[in-house]
């Protein structure tokens, strides 16, 4: 598959590396993609005219596919060097990316960062007949998303009618596990609240929050939650200048209140170079799950860009009233069809509680701190909701169990905000990167 303008050729970078060479477009996010190693990790490096050096983790999948996005303020002369370290076993290999900014040679590049489905992944047919008669699990077995009930939630069940109609890829997930990357639970956290708050801060999450139940004591509680759908449109970030910025946007249960966290959305991670006047920023995408305090793992397999729609879907499975401690997810991507749903195992001695779901906006904890927070702009969740365990559904907002959080940096500077636009959707406002 050819995504560059040269063919490759030894470079004079090392005796076995290889360099690429490929034009984008100014003034938008432009996909690139290259072939390294199979299944490796790579390290994605960049040095600017500060001589600050920047780098990224990325994984190719089985056929060597490495995926990243550029973009530049202008045209330039003189191109972003940008060295790629991959390893794959034993085996090491250097490549080195040439990226210029230039408009007529971008339009006869084009590349399309959408991969074909891999080797992993197979295609499911669509579900026929009554949707409505096969039950909850008889959909899981058959690799089916949960059905939304179609008089609470009815435009879920168009996107999920969506889903299970069209013949779509079915991956097998593969997974990184990132050791210094955590998707904690909201800091501060209140732990039990003997009064229910409709708004509040946090260092690291932006959303909304549903409690279980505003009535502590309550010698009839309601049932836990045991599922959390959401959509949204992948954000396309900007940065700051020779800084590497970070966010996540995912929906999860438990986290607030709570020392776990079940959870599964979409990383959107940048930094910015400055080469003769002229800013290149270079972004990466992916999608990840976690079962917190365990730590990221980033699926490698599951290529998504910006502006690509995605439905998340969270539970856990309850019997005689009380979990199986197996998280479930399904991410699916309705823009570049894919989806996948697997299980996750608990870290040792973790408690699913169901008390509390969410959908959030968060600046990821990355080797023991919180990074600059990512410039979203804008960026929507809609079709918000959570089931209980006793299949009552219960939207994001709109009601007496809704905490609206703000992320605040320690002066109580806002960071990200969220309004509710409807009982089911929400629009986040970036406002700062520190």
């Amino acid at each position: 598959m050819n995504r560059v303008l040269s063919s490759l050729c030894l470079a004079a970078v090392s005796l076995n590396a290889q360099v690429f060479q490929t034009a984008i477009a100014p003034g938008k996010a432009s996909p690139i993609a290259v072939t390294v190693l199979p299944d490796a990790a790579c390290k994605l490096s960049g040095h600017g005219d500060s001589g600050i050096s920047h780098s990224l983790t990325l994984y190719s999948d089985d056929q060597g596919h490495i995926r990243f996005h550029a973009q530049t303020t202008a045209e330039s002369i003189a191109p972003a060097n940008l060295s790629l370290q991959c390893q794959a076993g034993s085996q090491i290999k250097d490549y080195s990316i040439e990226i210029t900014a230039n408009a007529a040679l971008a339009a006869s590049s084009a590349p399309d960062i959408a991969a074909p489905p891999s080797s992993s992944s197979n295609i499911r047919p669509p579900l026929t007949g009554d949707p409505m008669a096969p039950t909850q699990p008889e959909l899981l077995n058959r690799g089916y998303p949960m059905r939304p009930d179609p008089n609470q939630q009815p435009e879920a069940y168009a996107t999920w009618l969506l889903m299970v109609t069209t013949p779509t890829p079915i991956i097998s997930p593969k997974f990184v596990q990132e050791p210094n990357r955590f998707h904690a639970v909201a800091n501060p956290n209140p732990g039990t609240n003997p009064v229910l708050p409709t708004t509040g801060f946090s260092g690291n999450w932006s959303g909304l929050v549903l409690y279980q139940d505003n009535r502590p004591g309550d010698p009839f509680p309601p049932a836990p939650y045991s599922m959390v759908w959401a959509e949204w449109y992948v954000p396309a970030v900007t940065g700051e200048p020779d800084i590497q910025d970070d966010s996540a946007f995912w929906t999860g249960m438990d986290g607030w209140g709570s020392k776990n966290v079940l959870q599964a959305g979409t990383e959107q991670q940048i930094f910015t170079l400055s080469i003769v006047g002229i800013q290149f920023t270079i972004t990466n995408y992916y999608a990840w799950s976690e079962f917190y305090p365990l730590p990221e793992s980033r699926v490698t397999d599951f290529p998504i860009s910006p502006g690509d729609h995605i439905v998340a879907q969270v539970w856990q499975t309850f019997e005689n009233g009380q979990p199986v401690q197996n998280g479930n997810c399904m991410i699916a991507n309705l823009t570049h069809p894919g989806f996948l749903t697997f299980p996750i195992l608990p870290p040792p001695g973790t408690i699913f509680s169901g008390n509390t779901a969410e959908w959030i906006m968060e600046r990821p904890t990355v080797g023991g701190v919180w990074p600059d927070l990512s410039n979203y702009h804008a960026a929507t969740m809609f079709n918000a909701f959570a089931v209980r365990s006793d299949l009552t559904t219960v939207n994001s907002s709109g009601n007496s169990l809704s905490l609206n959080l703000t992320m605040a940096n320690a002066n109580y500077v806002p960071l990200s905000q969220v309004t509710p636009t409807s009982n089911t959707s929400m629009s986040f406002q970036w406002l700062g990167f520190k």
